[in-house]
């Protein structure tokens, strides 16, 4: 499937905080993928706090963007996602430095 691979930053103002998405990988079928890049020695926690983040992170790309595609929130990282309370329906894929490798 063709993709189109970039960045994404918005440069914040007095109305809106800025925000950057470290890749987004854009399909033809619809969806869009923003992935969050973690280096950890170990699984990455994602706490409450974090977790807030990243819900606004994509309402606020959706509204920056203007898109009507439907956006996964992708975890790419060195040991994979320790499951919580705060991961449950807000990571949808989880890629291994293994599966990159």
């Amino acid at each position: 499937m063709y993709t189109e691979e970039s960045g994404y930053r918005h440069q914040g103002d007095s109305t809106y905080d800025g925000m950057q998405v470290d890749l987004v990988i854009d399909r033809p079928d619809s969806a869009i993928h923003l992935c969050e890049m973690k280096y950890y020695a170990d699984e990455v926690v994602i706490n409450k706090k974090y977790a807030q983040h990243l819900r606004q992170r994509q309402a606020s790309f959706k509204y920056f963007t203007n898109t009507r595609k439907y956006l996964f929130t992708t975890l790419v990282t060195t040991f994979g996602l320790k499951s919580g309370k705060s991961t449950i329906g807000l990571i949808d894929h989880v890629i291994t430095m293994d599966q990159l490798f």
